[in-house]
């Protein structure tokens, strides 16, 4: 069944990748974690200042990562409507409509439905409680004493995966706001977008899915990507690997062990599909490499799984931002991050071999204030190669 959807995955992007021409050669595209999650701090609000911010973007495609409720991704869509008319996510009811009439009603407007959220009261929060799982210091520390003390009762529970995911993903602060998010009645109209990817198109798409890295296995941190094609024939994959959160544990109960494990096979399983492809691969990949600044050494980069981000490199893929600017995505110095080193873990990937030119590669949302996110985002030109391409549409493409 895997080699039959990786085949059907595969023979899907082949044909969009190789559709005609429909407009100009390029294309401006950007990565973007808004980071619209409890665990980041100061969610509530901070939407309003990333969907201004979008709002100001010159780029034609946008591939945003950690929209993880249906009220961000509905503030965000329509907020940047006269912009970007064009968006989908994994609970679109089709291109450019978030929400369809079967998503209207108490039985299907939220991510936990009346019976999961007597579930969620009397099974799940219970379990937790008898096993001492908050008193434990971290929210991650939290969700895998839950997952492994609860596990059978997971398994048993009726639980639909959207339902779990937005208990787990909505407590990390504290437990009455993941509540409040998932299954009280103010909760209608807030669906859990379960991959938290949202992509917004100043142009029409021409074929726009989405797909799960995981769709035999009850993952709580959903994972998957989403494929569009432009106009002009370039193929856009969105998508967000998980993250290196192995010194906490391993959160998922139907899983692969560790999230280096995991995260490994979501590469392997995007490479297969997009192997006889020119697709460009972007989004939060929670993996990078190791840059070194002689002259800014305050702005070194570690390593973070970077064996599993070889592993795009070994695929044929390459980062341009890396590559060429190679400052940190995920910085110290942005005070809503929580960790002791930089890392550079936002990319835009292009085929090593690819008929795509690459230029105007930058770092973006990395001048406020006040951050928006707890990432900064990429951005960069691609354009199909041809004669005198570089020449006419700028004067430094790279590849």
């Amino acid at each position: 069944m895997g080699l039959f959807l990786v085949v059907m995955a595969t023979v899907t992007i082949t044909m969009v990748a190789s559709a005609g021409l429909l407009g100009d050669r390029c294309t401006t595209m950007e990565t973007y974690n808004a980071g619209l999650m409890s665990a980041v701090y100061e969610t509530h609000g901070r939407e309003h200042r990333v969907l201004e911010a979008l709002k100001s973007s010159t780029s034609d495609f946008l591939c945003i990562q950690e929209v993880w409720m249906e009220k961000y991704a509905s503030v965000i869509t329509e907020g940047v409507r006269d912009v970007f008319p064009h968006h989908y996510s994994a609970i679109h009811e089709s291109k450019d409509v978030l929400r369809g009439p079967s998503d209207e009603g108490w039985l299907n407007d939220r991510s936990c439905n009346v019976c999961e959220s007597i579930t969620v009261y009397a099974g799940l929060l219970t379990c937790g409680i008898i096993n001492g799982c908050f008193s434990q210091v971290s929210s991650i520390s939290i969700g895998v004493c839950i997952t492994d003390k609860c596990k059978e009762f997971l398994k048993k529970s009726g639980l639909s995966d959207d339902c779990v995911t937005c208990v787990f993903m909505n407590s990390a602060r504290d437990l009455a706001s993941g509540v409040k998010q998932c299954v009280l009645p103010q909760s209608t109209h807030n669906r859990m977008n379960g991959p938290g990817l949202l992509v917004l198109s100043k142009h029409d798409m021409v074929n726009v899915s989405y797909t799960s890295y995981f769709p035999h296995n009850r993952i709580v941190l959903q994972r998957g990507y989403i494929t569009a094609q432009l106009q002009n024939g370039i193929t856009a994959v969105c998508t967000h690997f998980s993250a290196n959160m192995d010194d906490h544990g391993y959160l998922e109960y139907d899983g692969f062990g560790s999230f280096k494990n995991q995260q490994a096979i979501e590469i392997k399983r995007i490479l297969a599909v997009l192997e006889d492809t020119d697709a460009v691969l972007l989004g939060d990949m929670n993996s990078g490499p190791r840059v070194t600044h002689d002259k800014n050494p305050e702005e070194n980069v570690e390593g973070d799984l970077s064996d599993n981000f070889n592993l795009l490199i070994e695929g044929g893929y390459r980062s341009p931002y890396a590559e060429e600017d190679g400052r940190c995505t995920f910085c110290v110095k942005n005070p809503l991050v929580q960790n002791s080193s930089n890392n550079l873990i936002d990319h835009i990937l292009i085929k090593k071999d690819s008929p795509l030119a690459v230029s105007n590669i930058r770092r973006l949302y990395d001048d406020f204030e006040i951050p928006l996110s707890d990432h900064y985002g990429v951005g960069l030109k691609v354009c199909r190669k041809g004669k005198d391409v570089c020449e006419v549409e700028s004067k430094d493409c790279v590849g």
